[in-house]
């Protein structure tokens, strides 16, 4: 896991091997997040530098893609999700749950970090000798923002869907599924989501309205739920991130490293996740 932790301003491993006998200063010399009285002590700022797959010739816009998601969704099927809602990536829709909760009431995912089987690291424990398993989170991850100051955990920030249907975990429903779909990629040809400001109808003829270097646009949600014909930037070229809260594009630096004398060189494009990981200090 550690070598796959990167500098996300110079895009540089954090460690060259998995559990080495010393960490670097970006472990021993923590930042601390203040809560009231309370510190909370985590790792300097890191992403996860993952290789990219293959991109697909034709790939749908993100108003052609329904992705389900129910109680289940956690850990990495929340990395997922909540990554397709930060990024307006996808239609998010809930199945399965209360037949009487309100669409208000349903995540697309919870508690996405990773975790630690207490039982895993020490088998003699007390807790499972009373039959019990407890799971301890270690890996803390933290929403978009390219200063990397966020402060608050995804698993504290709630992530609301688009959609709900009427489906429940009944065996040879995979007809039921496609007949949503397909109502729901249809209704969002005009209908949209007016709590969702991310998810955005792609359209070329945004590109030069917006007049964002690298950057292309689409029409945003109206409050009324349905589609406005107010251009606002949708994504951003390959090798580029989307910075939403600075609405720009920026140069991606584990594309584009800089060299020496300062000048970007480029290498293979990389997806990555921004990441903190609780530092356990005694």
């Amino acid at each position: 896991m550690v070598t796959d932790l990167y500098d996300p301003k110079t895009c540089e491993r954090r460690e060259k091997e998995n559990n080495p006998q010393t960490l670097g200063e970006w472990y021993t010399n923590p930042n601390i997040i203040k809560y009231g009285d309370v510190e909370h002590k985590i790792t300097q700022r890191s992403i996860v530098v993952l290789p990219k797959k293959k991109l697909m010739k034709n790939p749908r816009k993100p108003t052609d893609i329904v992705v389900y998601t129910d109680s289940y969704c956690y850990s990495a099927c929340s990395l997922v999700t909540k990554g397709l809602k930060e990024w307006g990536g996808a239609i998010l829709v809930r199945f399965d749950g209360d037949p009487y909760g309100e669409d208000d009431d349903f995540e697309v995912g919870l508690s996405p970090t990773t975790v630690i089987d207490i039982n895993d690291i020490d088998e003699d424990n007390l807790i499972k000798q009373y039959g019990y398993k407890f799971r301890i989170s270690f890996t803390e991850t933290y929403r978009y923002n390219y200063e990397y100051n966020e402060r608050i955990p995804r698993e504290f920030l709630t992530d609301m869907i688009d959609e709900r249907v009427n489906i429940y975990s009944y065996p040879y429903i995979i007809d039921i599924f496609e007949e949503e779909t397909k109502q729901i990629r249809w209704g969002y040809q005009t209908k949209c989501n007016p709590n969702n400001k991310r998810l955005v109808k792609r359209d070329e003829k945004c590109d030069k309205e917006i007049n964002i270097e690298h950057g292309h646009g689409g029409y945003e949600c109206g409050d009324n739920g349905e589609w406005s014909t107010k251009c606002v930037l949708s994504y951003c070229d390959e090798g580029y991130k989307f910075d939403y809260n600075n609405n720009k594009c920026i140069e991606d630096v584990c594309v584009n490293p800089p060299t020496d004398d300062g000048t970007p060189s480029m290498t293979v494009n990389l997806v990555m996740i921004i990441i903190g990981i609780i530092t356990l200090i005694l």
